[in-house]
């Protein structure tokens, strides 16, 4: 039984997609959000359980069974920017019932990097995976979400920290029409700078954190048991000293890390309490050696981890994939 693989984003998976087909086991591969490649058929009858098969091309056939494994890597949903019928309502329509369709499939018995339950729960719910992480050991700044301007400036005044990380809800980039491309990431302001913002907050909610100080920050890449760790050196320049995304021309310094036994210790407990086979966890190392949770994402790229530090995490996800 060969892996399945589905995703959207062939580019990140092409060097999982390519360490297998060494291997002798090339994976069946199927984006969603491409109706062509979705043609499936889920049944329930007397006597079964329930058996999900899944047709492509020919080539592609397969039956999802219990022992099956299936790395969902950043999907998108079926015709999510088509226009599928020429009339748009019916063309909604069809979309939404092939969402449906395809929640059932992800939800169906197999071991899957990530069950759909655990990926939906804990993708872009940053309060979320910092409570599991606090429940599991984890060092985690105190932390409010709200679009209320008394909240938010009560929260300010409560912590009386001198600075402030200011982030958006939800990690997000677009682009205008005349292809000017806007993202949002983490701010640092001042505690007077963020009184003076909170009247804004009432346009969309933020998540307001005390700021942590930073010595350097930890890419920790967690693959089913298997955790590979990254040390990013994000203060050794202004663009990545506050959020280490602003990626300079010449990247920061990127190095193995070796992880203190109970921080793996706290990691295991918290990937076994979020049911994730598959997370990319961002912590703060402090000029103190405190180790501080930040998030935990369940879809965060790994490729520029890979290759500026040879951490071998494609191989690891293949290794996932054809286990038993």
């Amino acid at each position: 039984m060969n892996p399945v693989i589905f995703t959207d984003d062939l580019l990140g998976a092409c060097s999982v997609i390519d360490e297998l087909k060494r291997r002798g086991r090339p994976p069946t591969v199927i984006s969603p959000s491409r109706l062509a490649d979705l043609s499936f058929t889920l049944t329930l009858e007397e006597g079964a359980v329930g058996s999900t098969i899944l047709v492509g091309t020919p080539s592609q056939s397969f039956e999802i069974s219990p022992d099956s494994r299936i790395w969902r890597w950043k999907c998108g949903w079926p015709g999510a920017d088509d226009l599928i019928d020429p009339d748009p309502v019916i063309s909604e329509i069809k979309r939404s019932q092939y969402r449906v369709a395809l929640r059932a499939i992800w939800e169906a018995p197999a071991h899957w990097m990530n069950p759909y339950t655990a990926d939906w729960r804990l993708d872009q719910s940053k309060l979320l995976g910092s409570s599991i992480a606090r429940e599991c050991g984890f060092e985690v700044p105190n932390s409010l979400l709200s679009d209320d301007p008394v909240s938010f400036k009560d929260f300010i005044e409560r912590e009386g920290a001198e600075y402030f990380a200011i982030k958006p809800s939800a990690s997000w980039a677009a682009k205008r029409p005349d292809g000017t491309a806007i993202a949002s990431y983490a701010r640092r302001l001042s505690a007077k700078d963020a009184l003076g913002y909170s009247a804004s907050v009432r346009h969309a909610p933020v998540l307001v954190q005390p700021y942590v100080q930073k010595a350097y920050e930890v890419r920790l890449t967690c693959v089913g048991e298997k955790t590979f760790a990254a040390r990013i050196d994000s203060q050794s320049s202004d663009q990545t000293s506050v959020d280490w995304r602003h990626y300079p021309a010449t990247p920061v310094a990127h190095d193995p890390w070796d992880i203190p036994a109970d921080i793996e210790t706290i990691v295991r407990r918290f990937m076994g309490k979020s049911g994730l086979a598959y997370a990319a966890i961002d912590l703060i190392v402090t000029p103190a050696g405190k180790v501080v949770f930040l998030e935990a994402n369940p879809a965060g790229q790994y490729l520029w981890i890979e290759e500026l530090t040879g951490l071998p995490i494609s191989a690891a996800i293949a290794d996932w994939l054809t286990e038993g």
